[in-house]
């Protein structure tokens, strides 16, 4: 059982959330508590099952000033305070998350997870398209409906049987 943290214990708004910003859990969140342990392993404290991610990915560590990921196997004691801003996005493996207090707004999740080429410039580009705080939260997508069937084959044509002897000269002569 992990130690009460101090999200536990802060008001409600200004209670830290992890957010996942991209993947399979794209817009989860749940409550962030210093020293949870992230990955696809349902022993972690905060499960994601995507593709690539370790079975114990890392170790969440908050400061008063910040966040930030540590590998599992660390040990807690000894390490600098956490120096990420909240609500900065970084990345898991192939997810993003940030850790933000309930009312800060959702950041746009970067288009490409942790691909060399996305990197910062994907970090860079969340924080400049991050929603004003005073903007009205987005209204949730209707679900989809599902796409018409492919049309069928064309219908055959018959031949007219009621048409009488057949005659096929010009003029007719039948």
């Amino acid at each position: 059982m992990n130690p009460p943290s101090q999200a536990r214990n802060a008001p409600a708004q200004d209670a830290l959330e992890l957010r996942v910003l991209s993947g399979l859990h794209h817009q989860a969140s749940c409550l962030a508590e210093d020293g949870a342990v992230l990955g696809s392993d349902p022993d972690c404290d905060v499960v994601l099952a995507d593709t690539g991610l370790g079975a114990r990915a890392a170790r969440l560590r908050i400061g008063p000033q910040g966040w930030d990921l540590a590998p599992d196997q660390e040990p807690p004691a000894g390490q600098a305070e956490p120096a990420t801003p909240f609500n900065q996005p970084m990345p898991l493996g192939p997810v993003w998350v940030t850790v933000a207090r309930r009312a800060d707004p959702w950041l746009a999740g970067p288009i490409a997870a942790n691909d060399g080429d996305a990197g910062a410039s994907a970090v860079i580009a969340a924080t400049a398209t991050a929603p004003a705080a005073s903007a009205p939260a987005a209204p949730e997508a209707a679900p989809r409906e599902p796409a018409p069937p492919p049309p069928g084959p064309p219908p055959r044509r018959r031949a007219n049987a009621t048409a009488g002897p057949s005659c096929w000269a010009w003029p007719p002569s039948c």
